[in-house]
């Protein structure tokens, strides 16, 4: 049942590619997006402003101390306040917010409030400013230990102040340029 809905993905993101971009993507996407990653959506807060975008470029990085993994477009609204305030969570969401994930990564916190945009609910950081999202599957609270400069990219390097897991369910992963449900 997976390969097959991996095989209708990869298909439909090969017909939307081509209608949608010029060139073929680089071997290095193809390579990259080969095995589905999973969506989280991250949140920041600073000077009062709030923001929730999805990414799929994170990982776990040591267990003692806990340590978590971000990447971000450097040029984006919630990297520049993520690197103001120096706290960020990263939001464990379940399948059933594939529609949510693709809203927030479609527009900038900039120009919308993607909370009240997307009906997110926030909840009070345990240990940093920046809101955790209610109804996720569990968070990660993390305050910035450093961020490496990666060209087009940030990786944002965050010890792990809190950490809860609320329910265990089916996730959303990245395949290819499209979510497939997990």
């Amino acid at each position: 049942m997976l390969k097959v809905l991996q095989r209708g993905v990869q298909a439909a993101t090969a017909w939307l590619y081509r209608r949608t971009h010029r060139q073929a993507p680089p071997t290095f996407v193809r390579v990259a997006y080969c095995v589905p990653r999973q969506v989280v959506l991250l949140t920041v807060r600073h000077a009062d402003h709030d923001d929730v975008w999805p990414i799929d470029w994170h990982t776990p990085l040591s267990l003692a101390p806990q340590r978590y993994g971000v990447c971000v477009y450097r040029n984006g609204h919630g990297a520049n306040l993520l690197r103001q305030s120096g706290s960020f969570v990263v939001n464990f969401v379940p399948d059933a917010w594939a529609k949510v994930v693709l809203a927030c990564g479609n527009a900038s916190g900039r120009d919308v409030d993607k909370f009240a945009a997307n009906g997110l609910r926030r909840r009070p950081g345990r240990a940093v400013a920046a809101p955790r999202l209610e109804g996720a599957l569990g968070c990660l609270e993390c305050e910035v230990e450093r961020i490496e400069d990666m060209d087009d990219r940030w990786f944002v390097v965050g010890r792990v102040l809190a950490a809860d897991l609320v329910a265990p369910a089916a996730q959303t992963f990245h395949v290819s340029s499209d979510v497939a449900g997990g």
